[in-house]
């Protein structure tokens, strides 16, 4: 109940901190230097990313309900927790990916993260929990 009455607070603060987390990379990319706080502002972008995001998931289930309760968005559900665990994995390759381009945007960074790292997570993740789903049925017989 805090994170839907503080709605909008904890959304801003997602925002902020994206941005803040954002600048700072531009800058190292720009500059070729190295910020010694940067991993801290990825750290605390991590943290209050992930409420804005429960709150957005709250946003959209209570506008879309009766579309949300089907089979992909089932499926999406159980899938949440792998695409918590791996996202990680894949921010962590998109940065060394990125890191040797030095003139980038600060937006296309964000675009070019934001889609390499959420379309893998949730392809992926999605895709084990397909499997495990059907290995289950299969053993059941």
């Amino acid at each position: 109940y805090f994170a839907l009455k503080h709605r909008y607070i904890l959304i801003f603060i997602g925002i902020v901190s994206a941005v803040l987390y954002s600048v700072p990379n531009y800058l190292c990319r720009i500059n070729s230097t190295y910020l010694n706080y940067a991993e801290n502002i990825q750290i605390i972008y991590c943290f209050f990313a992930i409420p804005a995001i429960f709150v957005i998931s709250a946003i959209i289930e209570k506008v879309f309900w009766r579309f949300i309760y089907g089979k992909f968005f089932s499926l999406l559900n159980d899938s949440t927790f792998y695409i918590y665990l791996i996202h990680c994995l894949f921010i962590g390759i998109i940065d060394r990916i990125m890191n040797p381009i030095k003139y980038m945007g600060i937006l296309d960074q964000f675009v070019i993260k934001f889609l390499f790292v959420y379309t893998f997570s949730i392809g992926l993740s999605i895709i084990y929990t397909y499997a495990k789903r059907r290995l289950k049925k299969h053993e059941k017989g």
